[in-house]
């Protein structure tokens, strides 16, 4: 059996789930997936409220869900399945998994980008892997610049932007 030699990458949705027909905004997720294609990654997408045990899926239910069980749940269903990937982009909820899915397997991705996933303003250190953060400079939620530059190696605000920019935005100079 011959196995792939490509590069490797998943990506994470944002709280709404990446095949969420009722959800008008997945398209971030085709783009972002064409995107990667294009540059030789195998791909996996990955659906946040699936992994996360998430059940009533209204706006505020979904919030408190995610932050008394639903991150800890799925990232560390991710880590236990000891898989590892070159890259990992996750959108807000979906980036902070992926964070927190490196912090109990340090080699699930050797790169992350996260993108608006303002809870990681809550974390106090960097993983291992090559960390690069992306905001909408009207996101309220953003972690300042000191926690950035604690947790990312390289990081970048997106002026006039709001926490969901990525639905309308054209990833492709951001995250590349």
């Amino acid at each position: 059996m011959q196995l792939s030699n490509k590069k490797n990458a998943i990506i994470a949705s944002d709280m709404y789930g990446a095949f969420n027909p009722n959800h008008q905004n997945i398209n971030y997720i085709i783009e972002t997936e064409k995107l990667l294609v294009k540059r030789g990654y195998d791909v996996t997408i990955f659906s946040v409220p699936d992994i996360a045990g998430i059940t009533t899926f209204t706006k505020e239910s979904m919030h408190s869900q995610y932050i008394s069980t639903g991150v800890e749940k799925a990232a560390r269903t991710l880590a236990e399945n000891y898989l590892s990937y070159d890259l990992a982009i996750g959108f807000s909820v979906g980036g902070t998994v992926f964070w927190k899915a490196s912090e109990y397997f340090n080699k699930f991705t050797k790169e992350l980008i996260c993108v608006s996933s303002t809870r990681l303003r809550y974390e106090k250190k960097s993983i291992a892997a090559k960390t690069h953060l992306i905001y909408g400079g009207n996101d309220l939620y953003k972690p300042d610049i000191m926690c950035m530059q604690t947790l990312a190696d390289s990081y970048q605000i997106l002026d006039g932007l709001e926490h969901e920019f990525y639905h309308s935005y054209d990833l492709q100079g951001a995250l590349f």
